[in-house]
């Protein structure tokens, strides 16, 4: 089996998982595929804190340690690009030129989002779940942040989970340590990595990478 990444950019870095990889029932971390949108953050996660507000009775910020200690269960789940086989595309859209190896497959574990968001006393009138990364640049001339929305009865699912591990192993750097998002059905877009804010909202979003 390779033991390389193939690169596909470097500022941001992508990378694919090499094809012998994709045979297996779960990739290893070195082989797992990177999609980041910005540079990846420095997070120290001794000091880290989850935000929880919004349209809710009670914020709360959560340690990770405090978010370890909720009850956690682990998936294996197959996380996808949505742009993954881009480049064979006809006409070819614009984006990060995937080939085939924008898929992996991962044990992820974590806490059941809905486990921190039921502590909240959430709002009658919450409609979306936004979530926001620590990673973010300047696009189109305005600073801006990694920011996807979830229905509200989808982050309420009981396998949308807050992750700290896969496969075992913390989550690595250009994989969203300390924390990130993961929603099985969907694709790995709607996975916010180095979670650092959730707002609950009363209209849906309609940020830049929504």
């Amino acid at each position: 089996m390779s033991d390389l990444l193939k690169a596909v950019t470097n500022r941001p870095f992508n990378a694919e998982t090499p094809p012998p990889a994709l045979a297996h029932p779960m990739t290893p971390i070195p082989l797992f595929y990177v999609r980041n949108h910005f540079d990846t953050p420095e997070i120290d996660g001794n000091r880290y804190q989850l935000q929880i507000e919004g349209a809710v009775a009670q914020p709360l910020a959560l340690t990770l340690d405090q978010i370890k200690a909720l009850p956690s269960k682990t998936l294996r789940m197959a996380m996808e690009c949505a742009g993954n086989a881009r480049i064979y595309m006809n006409p070819k859209p614009p984006g990060t030129p995937w080939n085939m190896g924008a898929i992996s497959v991962a044990d992820w574990t974590g806490a059941p989002l809905r486990e921190v968001l039921q502590r909240t006393g959430i709002g009658n009138n919450v409609v979306e779940v936004l979530f926001v990364g620590a990673d973010g640049d300047v696009v189109e001339g305005k600073e801006m942040k990694y920011e996807r929305s979830l229905p509200l009865n989808l982050a309420l699912h009981p396998d949308t989970l807050l992750v700290w591990a896969m496969n075992g192993e913390p989550l690595t750097p250009h994989h969203g340590y300390p924390l990130r998002l993961l929603v099985p059905g969907w694709y790995g877009m709607a996975a916010v990595k180095w979670l650092q804010q959730i707002r609950l909202i009363i209209r849906p979003f309609d940020g830049y990478f929504q």
